[in-house]
């Protein structure tokens, strides 16, 4: 949620900006919303989008963007705090594995999957920093 209350904390000057935030729990469900006219803009990301916009199209079709966010890292595969070092070493090898495994490649293509690489601990901290300039901004949460 920090990319989208970046971008309205920068454009607010401290003020509230909707008359009032629905969470609807899900990126397509924001979507659906949106095309209930129950609500008048949603934050999607641009791996949702592009999905919605190839498995949907006709729906995508009914939808503009109006603006983007900052950039920001991909997502990330995430495993837990208490994954050892070898375990975690065998996760990564059985993920490149599957990228370089042609019994995977529709996979891959339907799930636009190209590659890997090792993470930008920066890029993904900056996502932290974006957060706190949105606070300082007067956005400590969406309003």
């Amino acid at each position: 949620m920090n990319l989208p209350r970046l971008s309205l904390a920068r454009i607010a000057g401290r003020k509230s900006f909707f008359s009032s935030l629905v969470m609807t729990g899900g990126h397509v469900a924001s979507l659906e919303r949106l095309d209930e006219s129950g609500i008048d803009i949603c934050s999607i990301d641009n791996v949702t989008w592009g999905f919605f916009k190839k498995f949907r199209p006709a729906a995508a079709e009914r939808y503009r963007i109006l603006a983007e966010t900052v950039s920001s890292p991909s997502l990330p595969f995430v495993t837990s705090v208490n994954t050892t070092q070898s375990d975690a070493v065998a996760i990564a090898e059985a993920l490149h594995e599957i990228m370089h495994d042609p019994q995977t490649a529709d996979i891959r293509t339907t799930l636009e999957l190209t590659g890997l690489s090792v993470p930008d601990v920066a890029a993904y901290e900056r996502l932290g920093e974006y957060g706190r300039e949105a606070a300082d901004l007067g956005f400590p949460e969406i309003k």
